[in-house]
């Protein structure tokens, strides 16, 4: 089932304001008509980028953030990109299912039932953990690229621990 969080828009002065940050933020190596911007009308902090360039905001965040600050989620978020983050997780994560898929079925091969579901338990959870560290490791990488990216785009790069202050005062902590 598909659920409609916004209206997206594709032109406006919000999409102007991102497509300005975006010009500004991303590398040279990184042609500026393969990047896209869209802003999704929704009052929620958010961002995220594509492995196809596109570059979505939540007008909340928007609202809320000076382009300094923004220039921080845009720029994590076009780290994501120019370092393929989500080709790279949907490769490990084909990766990790045939591994577990694999543990699974060998423990087929136990006679003991209670040993056998323990150890395909424990291959679940150890290939979760597996994938969320890895996701975790991501997100780092992202921080700190985009800072760069921010940095060499002449922004106070600063304003960073402020932001993600923010939204931990808005969210809570999460993973």
């Amino acid at each position: 089932q598909v659920a409609k969080i916004g209206e997206v828009a594709d032109e406006g002065p919000k999409v102007d304001r991102v497509r300005r940050l975006v010009s500004r933020l991303a590398p040279p190596y990184v042609p500026r008509d393969t990047l896209r911007v869209y802003v999704i009308q929704n009052k929620e902090w958010n961002a995220m980028a594509m492995g196809n360039g596109a570059i979505w905001v939540f007008s909340g965040i928007m609202d809320d953030l000076s382009d300094n600050e923004l220039a921080v989620v845009v720029g994590h978020e076009l780290a994501h990109y120019t370092h393929e983050h989500s080709r790279r997780q949907g490769r490990r994560g084909i990766w990790t299912q045939m591994g577990g898929l694999a543990a699974i079925l060998s423990a087929e091969a136990i006679g003991n039932e209670a040993v056998r579901a323990s150890v395909q338990m424990g291959a679940a959870l150890s290939l979760s953990a597996l994938n969320a560290g890895y996701g975790r490791d991501l997100e780092d990488q992202a921080d700190r690229v985009g800072l760069r990216y921010a940095h060499e785009a002449g922004f106070p790069v600063n304003d960073a621990p402020g932001v993600w202050q923010r939204f931990l005062e808005k969210y809570g902590q999460e993973d």
